[in-house]
């Protein structure tokens, strides 16, 4: 009785950790390193802000292609944060932080429903981990991060509708919605449409007058999301590139969130382990449905994978021309860690179904949980310590380029460029937006167009 109530203290005082102190400390670490001003592709935000601020919306803007995505839906975030004082990249980025809080509660619904009630606060504490970790650094830490925070919580809170038991179809005009906004905050919303088919019919093999209604929802959504879309200029990669550059980008960005910029191979090897598990879960779920059992709680982390990876070839067929190495890009961890949460999940379902296989099938499941427990932990911790160390790396320049602006009347070009790849437009955006009388550009009048040869 008295190790009972002491594993129900741990389990609590887990899980407080996990739900308060790790956000915390994220909020903190986010308010410590963000550098306040505006970096590269977020200044295409300047025509949108002063049209806002002479009182109209530039809806067109907001709407508008960037490379291969539509961000309407960062872009109106961005913009109304903008009118709480003006363009904070800081107040982004802690505003960010609660994006992810609200993932990991979507989170903490999935755990609880699926999971062996014992395990619930160890793998709630690893999933917070995950939600915030520091390989994510990139994302963070920059205001432009919304775009995939938002397009992550759209697309889980998605799937959760999609998967509770005996959807309505109330839940899939919900999930559509939900979808929606995912779509056009980035381009891996894309793979929600084709997931969200597979999350229904798992659930319910039955349910095909619900998945009807969320296919005809999707392709009203592509229909919009295509309209005067123009494939991004050299993208995707020669046929050649892409035969043999392929399968090892789609590895290495299933693997990147416990890989991140330790190398490829590691991050390859990780997506091959979770497709080994995906595959197996799969299997087992087959065969709980074939016999009549129930094998509800495999259903919300096998979608979940699924997006995953389908998000990772979309990311593949536009960007592997790049290099294998891009896979792995500190920003591509913030969806590609939606599969370790799955993949955790799962082995803990299929650990917990050979528990109950007999004796020697729980000396088996005993070592197995301590090896994988044992390797999530370390690969966790290295890229923590790897994601830390890249925090100076990523806002040194940033820093320079803002103290440059500061205390330069004329900056250089490639001074400015440390903020901005078009030097000519920041040199328009600054002075505009001070004499927009935002605060945070005021003192940053002087700076003017230079007629100077650079």
């Amino acid at each position: 009785m008295q190790a009972s109530r002491r594993t129900s203290i741990l389990g609590l005082v887990t899980i407080v950790v996990a739900a308060g102190v790790v956000p915390a400390l994220a909020f903190a670490l986010v308010y410590r390193y963000t550098v306040d001003v505006p970096y590269i592709d977020e200044w295409t935000f300047t025509r949108l802000i002063l049209g806002a601020d002479r009182g109209h919306i530039l809806w067109a803007d907001a709407f508008a292609q960037r490379n291969e995505h539509r961000i309407f839906f960062p872009a109106l975030l961005i913009l109304g944060l903008s009118r709480l004082g003006g363009w904070s990249e800081l107040r982004e980025t802690l505003f960010d932080v609660g994006l992810v809080t609200l993932d990991l509660a979507i989170l903490w619904r999935m755990i609880v429903s699926t999971l062996p009630a014992r395990t619930v606060p160890y793998v709630f504490l690893g999933a917070s981990l995950l939600t915030f970790s520091l390989v994510q650094v990139e994302t963070l830490l920059w205001g432009m991060g919304s775009e995939w925070f938002v397009a992550n919580l759209s697309a889980l809170f998605a799937l959760y509708v999609l998967t509770l038991r005996a959807p309505s179809a109330s839940n899939v005009v919900v999930a559509l919605g939900a979808s929606a906004v995912s779509l056009f905050s980035l381009s891996a919303g894309l793979s929600l449409l084709p997931v969200g088919v597979l999350a229904l019919l798992l659930r319910d093999p039955s349910g095909w007058r619900r998945a009807s209604l969320w296919v005809a929802g999707s392709i009203v959504m592509l229909a919009i999301f295509l309209r005067g879309f123009n494939a991004h200029p050299g993208f995707p990669g020669r046929a050649g590139e892409l035969a043999t550059m392929f399968p090892q980008y789609v590895l290495a960005f299933l693997g990147g969130p416990l890989g991140t910029r330790n190398g490829t191979q590691p991050a390859e090897f990780l997506g091959m382990f979770s497709l080994a598990v995906i595959a197996i879960a799969a299997i087992r779920f087959g065969a709980l449905r074939a016999r009549g059992r129930s094998a509800e709680a495999y259903v919300p982390w096998l979608a979940l994978c699924a997006f995953v990876v389908c998000d990772a070839l979309l990311a593949a067929y536009g960007r592997a021309g790049l290099g294998i190495v891009q896979a792995t890009s500190s920003r591509y961890a913030t969806m590609a860690t939606d599969l370790w949460f799955g993949v955790i999940a799962l082995l803990v379902l299929l650990l917990a179904d050979a528990w109950k296989a007999g004796r020697f099938a729980v000396r088996l499941v005993v070592p197995a949980a301590a090896v994988l427990v044992c390797g999530f932990a370390y690969l966790f911790v290295r890229a923590q310590f790897t994601g830390f160390r890249y925090i100076a790396e990523f806002t040194s320049p940033i820093q320079r380029g803002m103290l440059a602006v500061h205390d330069f009347p004329d900056p250089t070009d490639e001074q400015l460029s440390l903020l901005c790849p078009c030097p000519a437009y920041l040199r328009w955006s600054l002075p505009a937006l001070a004499a927009a009388g935002d605060p945070q550009f005021e003192e940053l009048v002087p700076v003017r167009s230079s007629s100077r040869a650079k």
